[in-house]
């Protein structure tokens, strides 16, 4: 650890938000503009007709989201910290394609004058229709440096395991890296 302390905040905080909205989105399923696609030139250039769940479907929406933060001082230049957040969205035409994500970390943070460094416990659930499409584990590092009053710098990393119920092999381990 690096020597040297400074006034910890002492404070416990809590913070929400809510947000709601409405919108429009011209390819709610992500999918091509053709009504068809062209195969191979070694299966002779046919033609396949895209079934209508193949091709995009544009849709008006509805939106909501939460977000709940709570962290409190544990010990001298210590805090440990949680979040949670869970949004939704439901498509007017069809459901096929609503989300929830719902996502929770917990973690500590530890400050000794200009330095902080973080580390959290990530989850999260992604349901896709009314079925659990993702989930996700993780773990995030970040360590940050005061250089003034109004600038930092950061670097994080981030490793997590993708879970996709139902079909293993899209399972995944992913790590990122970053700074700014």
């Amino acid at each position: 650890m690096i020597a040297g302390t400074e006034a910890a905040s002492q404070d416990t905080r809590l913070t929400s938000y809510l947000q709601v909205g409405v919108g429009y989105d011209s390819n709610i399923n992500s999918a091509t503009a053709r009504d068809s696609i062209a195969v191979l030139p070694s299966w002779g250039n046919r033609v396949f007709r895209l079934s209508d769940d193949g091709q995009k479907k544009e849709s008006g929406f509805n939106e909501a989201r939460f977000n709940i933060s709570y962290s409190t001082p544990i010990a001298p230049n210590w805090r440990f910290l949680t979040e949670a957040n869970i949004a939704a969205t439901g498509n007017w035409e069809t459901s096929d394609y609503n989300t929830v994500v719902s996502d929770l970390s917990v973690g500590l943070a530890r400050r000794a004058n200009t330095h902080q460094f973080i580390g959290r416990i990530q989850g999260q659930n992604y349901r896709l229709g009314d079925h659990t499409y993702r989930n996700l584990l993780g773990v995030l590092g970040q360590y940050s440096y005061s250089v003034s009053r109004d600038a930092e710098i950061n670097v994080f990393a981030q490793g997590s395991r993708l879970h996709y119920p139902g079909f293993t092999m899209r399972n995944a381990n992913r790590s990122t890296m970053g700074a700014s």
